[in-house]
């Protein structure tokens, strides 16, 4: 299956940001409509592959002989990482976009309570991609790095609660991706507690 090997899962993973360059051609970078689309697309894009991969673990526990997702459980990384990187760019276009409109950055609208969620999560996914390596894992001990890594929890909450406050479509989307995430970690929980 060529979902084993990771350079196709980089692949299938970058296929947003493709889109993007693409828009770039179409649109000029200067014109405020590409960053708006651009801020879109990244910011869903974030969403959906870290609820991806969120999933990847309560699927594969929840259907151990599956093949499937026993192959997406080992990349869990690689779809993390992405939705880090997604994140970031989407937080950046942000900024490029209000310079463009205002000539100026806002500062004081980080305070803004939509942005602050994102913030949020922005920050606990950039601590989990620089110590998603191996080395971090001997350097922190086990049991501290996987404290720390079970922060992306915190993260999915702050995420759906940045989609949930804006209301509307991005509202929507945000229910759509991430309560059947939640429905999924659910049933895990209940067989796990069955099986003690």
């Amino acid at each position: 299956m060529f979902l084993k090997k990771k350079k196709y899962i980089w692949l299938i993973c970058s296929i947003p940001f493709w889109i993007v360059v693409i828009q770039a051609f179409m649109l000029t970078p200067f014109v405020k409509k590409f960053w708006s689309q651009s801020i879109s697309i990244t910011g869903y894009s974030a969403a959906v592959l870290l609820a991806l991969s969120l999933s990847f673990s309560p699927l594969h526990k929840h259907f151990p002989k599956s093949q499937f997702f026993a192959i997406l459980n080992r990349h869990k990384r690689e779809v993390g990482l992405s939705a880090f990187y997604y994140a970031a760019i989407h937080a950046i276009g942000y900024f490029v976009k209000d310079f463009i409109k205002h000539g100026t950055i806002d500062w004081h609208f980080l305070l803004h309570p939509v942005l602050i969620p994102g913030e949020i999560a922005l920050i606990i996914l950039l601590l989990l991609a620089i110590t998603s390596y191996d080395y971090w894992i001997r350097r922190m001990s086990w049991h501290r790095w996987k404290t720390l890594h079970r922060s992306v929890y915190i993260a999915e909450a702050a995420v759906f609660l940045h989609m949930g406050l804006q209301f509307g479509v991005v509202s929507i989307w945000g229910c759509l991706i991430f309560i059947p995430l939640l429905v999924c970690q659910r049933l895990r929980l209940n067989k796990n507690s069955n099986s003690v």
